[in-house]
């Protein structure tokens, strides 16, 4: 049976460190290369789950590890950030595993510290002056956003290249492997848009490595593998020494790598190591419904609680802004909706019920007896379906942007609002994503772009904007449309009961969906319309003397 893969979160002097663990026994670290995450390295190694307790750490600055503040970073800087984590993990004796960007910093961890009972590096570079001089210069080009695009095809061909050619740049020297499938190629790019900036910065703190004066330094028991599927394999050749303690490996593949590493670290003795780490409030995953679900709480007054629903395609971080700023006043709740996000799918993901009650098993699990809701846009219809199925649970709702269909329309969004964004050899789905998001801030339906159909024609969003839109889509482009067509699915014609909690709407007349706000204002006994707030210090201002004070803001 295969070992189950938890997601976790851990607070570094600070800083916010995510992490992968499975299985049991002596403790594995895994350190991954750049641009990835740890799901990169542990997915491939997780046949090691079985006789070890695999941690897979996602390096600073990568998947959803916060950054070092550092400009230049070293392998030596990653690598102290390592021995902290480790420390704080309460592994007082581990074996470390690393593989190119997460070989280099593997390899300073074993030189500074005394926890690495044994170090295993996979595939990791030798370059001489010349050759880091040009891998600095060319390897990690800069993918700026742009209003067209056209950074995500640079992106993509760049990550496609890196699979044929090594370096990507010298189309000379073609690798010998077959291409990657489209969701591997997928998954880079998104790690790399991810990152930003500091996608770089790993591949420079490796290229820039003196690994030479590394491995001379390195006294403990050391497997250095050389793989001849990675492009790295031939990289050993130019040492002709090592010193007795590093044990020079050759395997084929992955499944000859894991073999070999059981066979050489099963005996190895340690103690197996039981983490039980509280996450920190801002970034915690939690297990609900047979789901990992992230979820963020900010705050600590009790007082009227406050949980927000994001609109769909999106997950929490596109309203954390909001998020803190009202949890000066009270504690406030997001999490990112099953099948959005880095939240898994739930069981019967068609039906806004599910999704209700998974609401309130979140509620449960945090022991909140009565919250009130922010909903955005569509997500309207899981705050009315809860309302409505638990109506002693929720105190007041504010819907910001709503969406509600009618019956007519219903079928006209399903067939029409959702675009193929799943993963294709051609990478096509991300300007297909791009310029969905484009359109959603012109046209309303997006789907729809007659000069009818026109939101607003003083709308300008900026590229960096709708990037942001735009990771958060992609990060769930197989899942997302779960949600959104359970949203769209319980419309207004489907809701036969009143709702009498306080409720806010709030929109702007401009907007072409704004005609609907009227009929969805029918569906409350007590609610107040007003206009969405031109700034966010505004719209804080408004939530708060709403949800404080029982007062028509009509």
């Amino acid at each position: 049976m295969k070992e189950e893969i938890f997601r976790r979160f851990i607070n570094i002097n600070g800083r916010i460190v995510h992490y992968w663990i499975s299985g049991k026994g002596r403790p594995l670290v895994l350190l991954h290369a750049s641009p990835q995450d740890g799901s990169f390295v542990l997915e491939p190694l997780h046949g090691l789950a079985k006789d070890f307790q695999m941690i897979a750490l996602d390096t600073p600055g990568y998947g959803l590890s916060e950054p070092l503040k550092k400009n230049n970073p070293t392998a030596k800087d990653f690598a102290n950030a390592t021995i902290d984590t480790l420390k704080k993990l309460n592994l007082n004796k581990c074996i470390l595993y690393g593989t190119h960007t997460g070989a280099h910093i593997a390899l300073e961890v074993a030189i500074n510290s005394n926890i690495i009972k044994c170090l295993i590096i996979d595939g990791i570079s030798f370059y001489n002056t010349a050759e880091k001089k040009t891998l600095l210069k060319k390897y990690a080009p800069k993918f700026i956003s742009r209003i067209n695009g056209d950074h995500l095809i640079r992106a993509w061909h760049h990550t496609r290249d890196q699979t044929i050619f090594y370096p990507w740049f010298n189309k000379k020297n073609r690798i010998r492997r077959k291409l990657p499938h489209p969701n591997f190629l997928h998954n880079i790019v998104i790690s790399k848009l991810r990152a930003e900036e500091n996608y770089i910065k790993g591949y420079k703190a490796a290229f820039s490595h003196n690994t030479h004066l590394a491995f001379k330094k390195v006294k403990i028991s050391t497997l250095l593998y050389s793989r001849s599927d990675d492009v790295l394999e031939k990289h050993v050749n130019r040492i002709s020494f090592f010193n007795p303690n590093i044990k020079l490996i050759k395997v084929s593949n992955k499944h000859q790598l894991i073999k070999n590493i059981t066979k050489n670290c099963k005996k190895i003795k340690l103690n197996s190591n039981n983490i039980k780490i509280n996450q920190p409030p801002s970034a915690s995953f939690i297990d609900i419904n047979n789901s990992q679900q992230l979820i963020r709480i900010y705050g600590k007054d009790d007082n009227k609680p406050v949980i927000i629903l994001h609109g769909i395609g999106k997950n929490s971080l596109s309203t954390i802004k909001l998020q803190k700023e009202l949890s000066i006043n009270r504690k406030v709740i997001s999490f990112d909706i099953p099948g959005n996000g880095f939240s898994d799918i739930i069981t019967y993901k068609n039906k806004i019920s599910s999704y209700s009650k998974n609401l309130i098993l979140i509620l449960n699990k945090l022991k909140l007896k009565k919250v009130s809701i922010i909903s955005f846009d569509a997500s309207i219809s899981l705050a009315i379906n809860a309302l409505t199925l638990y109506p002693l649970m929720f105190d007041a709702v504010i819907l910001i942007n709503p969406i509600l269909l009618n019956s007519k329309q219903k079928k006209d969004f399903s067939n029409n609002f959702f675009p193929n964004i799943k993963p294709n050899k051609n990478g096509t789905q991300l300007i297909v994503a791009w310029n969905y998001l484009r359109d959603s801030e012109l046209f309303w339906p997006w789907f729809r772009t007659g000069e009818a159909n026109i939101k607003d024609l003083t709308t300008y969003k900026d590229p960096k904007a709708i990037q942001h839109d735009f990771i958060q889509i992609m990060t769930a482009s197989k899942t997302y449309q779960y949600y959104a067509k359970a949203c769209f699915s319980y419309n207004q014609d489907t809701i036969n009961k009143k709702i009498y909690a306080k409720t806010l709407l709030l929109q702007n007349k401009i907007n072409k969906f704004d005609k609907n706000r009227n009929n969805i204002s029918k569906i409350f006994e007590n609610s107040n319309k007003i206009e969405m707030p031109k700034s966010q210090k505004n719209l804080v201002s408004y939530i708060n003397k709403f949800l404080d004070k029982d007062i028509s803001m009509q």
